[in-house]
């Protein structure tokens, strides 16, 4: 069978739940679906029918350009994963209950925003820590979107996704944090007094390796751990505030020991272009059960984009990591090295304003400053800032905050 440009099973078998109204088809995707009062009825909106029947009729998705693009560049993309999951044959789903069973079988469950870290490329909605933060400095609540009411799985919605479903195929639990969540636990609870295996994802932090996390991984035949770092040392910290690289090092190699399948979820943006080659090394020394970095090219919230900085400036960055022999490595080459090289090729370049604004608001919360760990962009920063117009009323506090920076 001729595989397709297009065909996902994904809208079939797949559920998408992160705790608000507003939903998608799968993480990857770009529009929406609106959640009606519970997972069952949202399994069969007619939105979610209509994207159904154009995959079966090999249309291209509007929601699934994520992918599309991934694949043009070079990339594995979600598409791919869920074809060599579910594979070609199409007879076996249909447009009203997606599959035999009439519910999904493949489950991202983001049950809450509790997180122990602030992310500065995350939001409220996905971090407690921010949302608290964002409480307190109306200046940092308007750099994020509003955050929608959190719809919890209740009780029904378990019921429908993991009580009454035994043919249940994979789980994967996001945040937020979900080492700290209690309705992660709660559900693994379900599962393991049903005797089921379905295969596990864990996307964590690597902050949080505690005894019954373990026992839960020692349980579960197959089990895939995502770790989320998105930089080395004094760059992760940075980031990921209040978070000690120490920690996440330590938690990582035993994570990478614990189960046979480990990945790497690395946010690409303007804060870590120019700490790429020692994350290549971080990378290649958690062992040989690490699969793959996947990557993602950083684009909301506004200022995370590494588009944001100057062609010229992150030409030569990414220069010194394309030029990198170990960038050849198998575990680049899925996402991570496309996508460095799509930057790389592009011309696009947002303007700069919206990233030194988002980072001096962060700065002054902090106690921090970017020059911390990108002292070598200051003399770019500050040509651009004295530039800026006279009748610009942010440029008083970036000169403040930056130009006047000694370092």
């Amino acid at each position: 069978m001729t595989p397709s440009k297009t065909y996902c099973p994904a809208p079939f078998v797949h559920f998408y739940h992160k705790g608000t109204p507003v939903g998608k088809t799968c993480c990857m995707a770009r529009n929406t679906i609106i959640h009606k009062k519970s997972s069952k009825e949202t399994w069969a909106n007619s939105r979610l029918n209509s994207v159904r029947q154009d995959v079966l009729d090999d249309k291209p998705i509007s929601d699934c350009e994520p992918c599309y693009k991934l694949e043009a560049s070079g990339g594995h993309s979600d598409r791919q994963y869920y074809l060599q999951k579910y594979g070609l044959d199409k007879s076996k789903f249909n447009v009203l209950t997606g599959n035999e069973f009439g519910k999904p079988i493949d489950l991202d469950l983001r049950p809450s925003n509790l997180c122990n870290l602030g992310c500065r490329m995350c939001g409220p909605h996905f971090s407690s820590t921010l949302q608290k933060e964002s409480d307190k400095l109306p200046e940092l609540a308007d750099l994020n979107e509003p955050i929608l009411p959190n719809k919890m799985l209740s009780d029904d919605d378990i019921d429908f996704l993991i009580t009454d479903n035994p043919n249940l195929k994979r789980i994967k639990f996001l945040g937020g944090e979900p080492t700290i969540m209690p309705e992660v636990y709660k559900i693994l609870d379900i599962v393991v007094d049903k005797g089921r295996q379905p295969a596990l994802g864990i996307t964590t932090n690597c902050t949080n390796v505690n005894k019954r996390f373990i026992e839960y991984l020692k349980y579960f035949d197959n089990v895939t751990i995502n770790m989320s770092i998105d930089g080395v040392g004094e760059t992760l910290e940075y980031i990921r505030h209040p978070v000690k690289y120490k920690i996440v090092d330590k938690n990582s190699k035993v994570l990478s020991e614990l189960t046979e399948s480990v990945n790497i979820n690395f946010v690409i943006q303007a804060l870590n272009l120019h700490n790429l080659n020692d994350f290549i090394n971080f990378t290649l020394s958690r062992g040989k059960s690490l699969d793959n970095v996947n990557s993602v090219i950083g684009r909301s919230p506004e200022g995370i984009s590494p588009y944001y900085l100057p062609i010229i400036y992150r030409k030569k960055l990414l220069e010194q990591v394309l030029d990198n022999d170990e960038i050849n490595h198998d575990v680049f080459k899925r996402t991570f090295k496309p996508q460095l090289e799509t930057i790389y090729n592009s011309k696009e370049e947002l303007n700069i304003q919206h990233f030194l604004s988002r980072n001096m608001i962060f700065d002054k919360s902090r106690n921090a400053h970017l020059y911390n760990i990108m002292p070598e962009i200051k003399s770019t920063i500050d040509e651009i800032i004295l530039n800026i117009g006279k009748s610009s009323r942010l440029k008083p506090k970036l000169v403040e905050h930056y130009v006047e920076k000694e370092i």
